[in-house]
Order: structure tokens, then sequence, then C-alpha cells
């Protein structure tokens, strides 16, 4: 089994998520709404999110297999969703399990990855965010040797929501995975899932002292 290193951020999102499953939100809005806002309540993070939806990017070295790995990243999906005990309760029974969408813009990383830091592979600290729960990005072995050291994945913030005038939280995840990892079940129990709001299948301790918030970077726009 790989090792792994969790930061703030990911265990963070795991205990939050923890309330929503025990919860059993399902998916239910009144409306329009004119301007996103945060909710912790909803498996989707963000109240102007209708649905489960999911984006992947494959590395400049594997465009020619960009179909074969979306395809396979579906297959995972589904796959999540026909054996993780809380699928029904986080997202309902009826939903389907999301195909992964092409369309979503993921800057190429060219050092190692700060889990934490959304500018790293994301669009960054925004008021306005994508209808992409989770994103991820498969990269080749000489990328992931640069982006991952000697990991198989990694967690990394894509969009920070601000809630407050100093306080941010995540609302879109991305994985950066290695391409042969993902005919793994550690990447479908362990990763996979906790990117689209569940608990992963081995329970990992939280440690003490942690917080959900980041520190607003001088001079930022919160209207980006």
């Amino acid at each position: 089994m790989m090792g792994r290193t969790f930061t703030r951020q990911t265990i963070l999102h795991i205990a939050a998520m923890a309330g929503v499953v025990l919860a059993g939100v399902a998916y239910s809005f009144s409306g329009a709404t004119a301007h996103a806002a945060y909710d912790h309540t909803s498996p989707l993070l963000v109240n102007t999110r209708s649905r489960l939806e999911v984006c992947a990017q494959v590395a400049p070295a594997l465009k020619g297999q960009n179909m074969a790995i979306t395809n396979k990243l579906n297959e995972r999906m589904s796959k999540l969703k026909a054996t993780h005990p809380k699928w029904n309760d986080v997202h309902g029974k009826a939903a389907a399990a999301p195909a992964f969408s092409n369309s979503c813009t993921i800057k190429m990383p060219n050092q190692l990855i700060d889990e934490a830091d959304p500018t790293v592979i994301g669009k960054g600290y925004t008021n306005k965010p994508s209808p992409f729960r989770a994103i991820v990005l498969v990269v080749d072995d000489a990328t992931a040797d640069i982006a991952l050291g000697k990991l198989n994945v990694k967690h990394a913030a894509y969009e920070m929501m601000w809630v407050s005038e100093h306080e941010a939280v995540e609302v879109t995840n991305a994985l950066v995975v290695r391409e042969s990892y993902l005919d793994t079940q550690e990447f479908v129990d362990q990763y996979l899932s906790v990117a689209v709001s569940l608990e992963p299948v081995k329970p990992y301790e939280l440690p003490e002292g942690v917080t959900t918030t980041t520190i607003k970077p001088a001079g930022h726009d919160a209207n980006n």
C-alpha cells in the first residue's frame, strides 16, 4: 500500500462530509439562485449546483489516450456508486453515476503540488465556483514524478470559495493521479470517494488543532 500525506484541507473536507453523510442530504433546491453561496449541508457544497458533476483532463503525454482514460474514469465512478455503502445516503438512490466531462481547464503542474494552494492547478479563490464538484488530472509517470514525487495520487484544491472577508473553504476537489493507478481499488475507495463527498472506505484519524479556513491573501479580488 502506498504512503499517503493528507493536508489540513483534505482532512477537514472529510470531517465536513461526515456530517453530510449522517444528514442523508438529498438534492433539493427551491429555484434558481442569483448568487453562489457555500452550503455545508449539501454534498455539492455550493447552492447553485443542482447535480453531481465531475471533470477530467489528461497530461499532454497521454493526449492520444484521452477517450480511453475518460472511459476508464467513468467505469471507476460507476464502480464507486455500486460499491460504496453510503452513496445512496449522500447522493440518492436514483442519482446516476456522473460521466466525466472534458470541459474543465487544469494547469499542468511543473513542481511538487502544494495541496492547499488552489492556484497551482486550479482556478484559485473565487465567489463564482464552477459546476464541478471534483476534477481528476491523469498524468504520465514523468509528470507524476515532478508533481507527486513517489506518490501515486495526491489531493489538490481546485477552487476555494470565500465565505467571509477573511475565510475561504474548498468547494472543488482535484485529484492528480498516475494513469497506472486508476485500475486500483484503493483509488476508488480512498480517493475518488472523498472527491465526491463520500467517506473513504478505510477512515483515517484527524489531527488535533485543525481549522476549516484559510487566510485571505493580500490584495485578493473577491469577485473572481
